[in-house]
């Protein structure tokens, strides 16, 4: 199988890698790794080069414990090629509330969920833990004693520095970058790309341009594509070569702020003697590092985001003694790291993001079990945490330095390291560029799973490396990235040593707590939530508690058309505020997603499930996703059935005489009402005919309606008769309404306002935000789903965000 790639990038070629063989003077020798088969999806994956590929692995351990994920072996007996390696299948695809705080960042949350969906619309992203034909992968195993220093013979042999900044360039130089040059102490390292001008110059600064690249002979240089920051790894190995100490991973956008350095926002000198605050252990898995500095509506790229809205302020933290902060991460005002999520529905259309942190909150630290995303942007690597730079390349490069961050963090228990957090040391520029949905798909969907299952992982491997290099092969195992990752870092590890870097010694000892201290977060102005003050949150968020003790422990069976899958988050979210439990069905399921079968022509077939899936409900609420529901005048009697009985233009009364070509009065179609009809529970059957006689019948689009909990079991009998007889939808469930109770008695408050909208009419003109439902209206494109959200913020002022 031949991966099509472009004529740049032949010597990064990803099925048959080109092997060079460091411990030998002839390093021309190569060796091609045995082909196998990979078997894209139905939906294209990003491998993080704009080629579509998803994976799954199919353990492959030897006896022998031989590797087989060494792209550039030294010495067969220093690791040995294995008997298959992943090929890639290329593809041109691209791709509340128990206290007013903690309901409002819930509202936050789901403001900035909201627009996101319009960017999924262009591609997928590499997804995490996707399935997919499996990948055949081989342990592997390295004798890293075996691996030659490697000297660098070129012009920077003689240079030699123990701080290091380093940062991926692109175009002409910035004035970022010459301001970093300007940092006494600290040498800069600015890697080119294919589109860095070749004459790209900073005094002070060491330019390695691409064709430059390829000459240290790292192991890993084959394996990064071009065109990504991916490449900062080359950098990471030459600094490590010239005698880092410390190296600053970088962002070209960003700006130190007015007499910043950075030794004096990052603890350079790693002292015991140092007291740090620290995260207090619970039995939690993720701290958003966000409230700490004072924003509790702002959360950083690669925070589960079934997590945003559960993580409440800390006031009290242990005190530790530091010296083990190995990897500091620093905050950044201007643009902080936030996901597409927040940067495309919190800003302003055509102005920039301006967040500011609190400068004078301390330094925080995790415990071990407790994780938060660490980025590449303003973070400081100590050398004991060099081995954890490497940035995997089969993910979208918009996730790779969270991956990498979460990998890390695990190891880091094993060398009794730790992350720490610091206050905002630089001013990041927004350049009205952010990444898109499909970039950060993996985020939305899979990053929890990640998270567990690095939490869950152990190893009683005896030294580091080979820890790093089983946890490396168990993620590929489980498809959070791919063999290519497990080959990198086989080839990371090696280089590391080729270039002089010793691995730190296992010690997984927890930090010893000192004491305990209160530190109460700052609570800054949130940013483009459309309520900037105490008076407007509280107001706000008493409507919206309002509205959630009106649907009271309803649940809410929603209905989704397919393939619209990429509208369900904000479906979900928005209801999700409202009501305690949010089923969604549709015509497939979905579990990445969680869409269960059930809709479509006899949608009403899967309610017996849900009914008995949830036997404390009071009811259960159906709506189509096309319906337009205003909850805030949300007032009908939970006791009753809801029903669009009074809606002319969907409950229509035909005779069975009726004819014509309308799909309903078929004969056929009319047989089966009849039927039904006639197979209906004696009791039920009484209650039907005191409204209906033998020669009418109903055809209501039923797109709305409630059935309460007394009325669950008289459902649950006529549903299994609309089955058995192959009743559809719009005919099943107006005859259930008149079987289960009489007319007079369904609630008319609950959908009294509702406003058809007749086929190729605006929505807007019908709307409004008096009304209890209109319909119907569906988020077939960006701007429909857009113009919902606007009408629902007129009656909903927490969604003002959004606009």
């Amino acid at each position: 199988m031949e991966v099509q790639r472009r004529e740049r990038d032949k010597p990064a070629a990803i099925g048959a890698m080109q092997v060079e063989l460091d411990d030998k003077e002839d390093r021309s020798t190569t060796a091609k790794p045995a082909p196998m088969h990979v078997q894209r999806r139905d939906r294209d994956k990003s491998d993080g080069f704009g080629n579509g590929v998803a994976y799954k692995v199919v353990e492959t351990r030897s006896d022998d414990d031989i590797s087989g994920m060494n792209p550039e072996a030294p010495d067969t007996q220093a690791s040995s090629v294995g008997r298959s390696w992943p090929e890639f299948v290329s593809s041109p695809g691209d791709f509340f509330a128990n206290n007013p705080t903690k309901a409002f960042l819930v509202a936050a949350f789901f403001l900035s969920v909201l627009l996101l969906v319009l960017l999924s619309r262009q591609g997928g992203g590499s997804t995490l833990c996707d399935e997919a034909k499996p990948e055949v992968l081989t342990y592997p195993s390295v004798n890293f004693g075996r691996v030659h220093h490697l000297k660098d013979k070129a012009r920077f042999a003689a240079v030699k520095a123990e701080n290091w900044i380093v940062l991926c360039v692109t175009g002409a130089p910035t004035d970022e970058v010459r301001g970093m040059v300007k940092l006494q102490g600290w040498q800069v390292l600015a890697i080119g790309d294919t589109d860095t001008p070749a004459d790209w110059l900073v005094p002070g600064a060491i330019f390695l341009s691409t064709d430059l690249q390829t000459t240290f002979r790292y192991r890993i240089t084959s394996l990064l594509p071009y065109n990504s920051y991916v490449r900062k790894s080359i950098g990471y190995l030459f600094a490590i070569q010239h005698g880092a100490v410390r190296i600053y991973d970088a962002d070209t956008h960003s700006t130190f702020l007015a007499g910043g350095h950075l030794g004096k926002s990052f603890d350079i000198e790693l002292s015991p003697r140092k007291t740090l605050l620290q995260y207090k252990a619970k039995n939690r898995t993720l701290v958003n590092p966000f409230i700490h500095f004072g924003q509790r509506s702002v959360w950083p790229r690669g925070l589960s985001l079934t997590s945003v809205p559960d993580i409440a302020p800390e006031f009290y933290y242990d005190e530790v003694s530091g010296g083990n902060q190995f990897i500091q991460q620093g905050t950044g005002n201007g643009l902080p790291d936030v996901d597409s999520i927040f940067y495309h529905t919190r800003r302003l259309a055509g102005e920039p993001i301006n967040i500011e942190f609190d400068h004078l909150a301390p330094e925080v630290a995790l415990p071990r079990g407790t994780m938060a995303p660490v980025n590449s942007l303003n973070t400081l690597f100590h050398e004991q945490a060099f081995w954890a730079m490497m940035l995997p390349v089969t993910v979208h490069t918009a996730v790779s330095d969270v991956i990498r961050g979460y990998w890390a963090q695990r190891l880091l228990w094993d060398v009794g390291g730790i992350v720490a957090f610091y206050p905002p040391s630089v001013h990041r520029l927004d350049t009205l560029e952010g990444s898109t949905f499909g970039d950060e798909e993996d985020l939305l969907h899979d990053w929890g799973q990640l998270i567990d299952f690095l939490k869950s992982w152990h190893s009683s491997k005896s030294t580091f490396f080979e820890r790093v290099l089983d946890l490396s092969y168990e993620m590929a195992k489980n498809g959070f990235w791919s063999g290519q990752d497990l080959a990198l870092t086989v080839a990371w590890l090696q280089d590391l040593v080729s270039v002089g870097y010793k691995p730190p010694k296992l010690q997984p000892v927890e930090n010893t707590i000192k004491g305990s201290r209160q530190f109460l977060p700052q609570i800054l102005k949130p940013v483009y939530s459309g309520v900037t003050d105490a008076v407007s949150v509280e107001k706000e968020m008493g409507h919206l508690l309002k509205w959630r003790s009106s649907s009271a422990n309803m649940v809410l069976i929603l209905e989704c058309d397919w393939p619209r899958r990429s509208n369900i988050p904000v479906w979900r979210m928005l209801y999700g505020r409202l009501f305690k439990h949010v089923v969604v069905i549709s015509t497939e399921a979905d579990s990445t997603l969680g869409i269960d079968v059930g809709g479509g022509w006899q949608a009403y077939s899967s309610f017996p499930g849900i009914f008995d899936k949830y036997p404390e409900a009071a009811g259960f609420l159906y709506l189509k996703d096309h319906v337009v529901f205003n909850y805030w005048n949300m007032q009908g009697n939970n006791k009753k059935l809801w029903t669009m009985h009074e809606v002319k233009s969907s409950w229509t009364v035909h005779s069975f005489n009726e004819t014509g070509t309308i799909w309903f009065l078929k004969s056929s179609i009319k047989r089966t009402v009849t039927k039904t009809i006639y197979n209906l529970p004696d009791k039920l059957k009484a209650t039907y005919r005191e409204t209906m006689d033998d020669t009418k019948f109903i055809h209501s689009s039923s797109d709305f309606f409630y059935i309460p909990k007394r009325l669950v079991d008289d459902f649950k009998d006529l549903a299994s008769v609309g089955v058995q007889n192959k009743l559809a939808h719009e005919l099943a469930m107006p005859l259930f309404f008149l079987a289960m109770d009489r007319p007079s008695q369904f609630d008319s408050r609950a959908f009294a306002k509702v406003a058809y909208v007749p086929g190729g009419e605006d929505p807007t003109s019908h709307y409004s935000i008096d009304l209890n439902v209109l319909y119907p209206w569906t988020a077939a494109t960006e701007e429909d789903l857009f113009h919902i959200i606007k009408a629902l913020s007129v009656g909903d002022h927490l969604l003002l965000a959004v606009l």
